[in-house]
């Protein structure tokens, strides 16, 4: 009977909670007030992103720690912004940096970077080992269970809304980052980013144990490379 049960939960968890992220794609985006409601002006962004462009360089960043910010959504960015400052997102430069800034300063400096076009860097094609295919096979698999192009859209690059940001061109090291902080470090409740949905996205029912897990480091860094290996293989075709 535990054979059973424990049979069972996984199989819903496999086939639920995909469905169960989607809609929450949908119906459960929080939309706060977005930059084209505080009428954002992208040229007096490009002089308040002076500190930004120091390390968020355009078109886009040499450093693979850091995320591109060309041609992502306003809305996204604003939110992301505002974030840092309420502390739900906890990274000690960026709240530093956004402390002092007014929700109309942070929309046109989103309204700015929005408005950059990114450019993809030049990739060249990448002859992969037996274990970079095994990864990336692992990290199509995770992929497609939790169903990410339901908010991230075809490719991570055509989001379902313009609260969710565009994976396209992010490296696999701010990847791997990125998904790590949404989990909770051992005995806290979260992670060092806020956000219900991810983190619901990243617990997963273990196959042998059959317990609830946080994706572990191996799944994680097998995710980053695959949504990272997307936008390459576009790149180098």
């Amino acid at each position: 009977m535990k054979l059973k049960a424990k049979s069972n939960k996984r199989v819903l968890h496999q086939h639920v909670q995909p469905l169960f992220l989607a809609l929450l794609c949908q119906l459960g985006i929080a939309h706060p007030l977005s930059a084209q409601e505080l009428k954002a002006d992208a040229q007096a962004g490009k002089a308040k992103a002076a500190a930004c462009i120091a390390c968020h360089q355009l078109p886009y960043s040499a450093d693979e720690k850091v995320p591109r910010l060309a041609g992502q959504s306003a809305d996204y960015l604003l939110d992301a912004m505002q974030a840092y400052k309420r502390g739900d997102r906890q990274h000690a430069l960026m709240q530093a940096l956004a402390q002092p800034l007014s929700k109309q300063d942070m929309a046109d400096i989103s309204s700015y970077f929005s408005q950059i076009k990114p450019v993809e860097a030049k990739l060249q094609p990448r002859q992969l080992s037996t274990d970079a295919i095994a990864k990336r096979a692992l990290g199509e698999r995770l992929v497609n269970m939790n169903n990410c192009v339901s908010c991230h859209g075809q490719g991570m690059a055509k989001p379902s809304d313009n609260n969710i940001p565009s994976l396209s061109g992010m490296s696999p090291v701010y990847l791997e980052s990125a998904l790590r902080s949404y989990i909770p470090p051992p005995g806290q409740e979260q992670g060092s980013r806020r956000n219900a949905m991810m983190r619901y996205a990243l617990n997963i029912t273990d196959p042998k144990t059959g317990k609830e897990r946080f994706f572990n480091e191996q799944e994680l860094r097998a995710m980053a490379e695959y949504i990272s290996s997307v936008q390459h293989e576009k790149s180098a075709r």
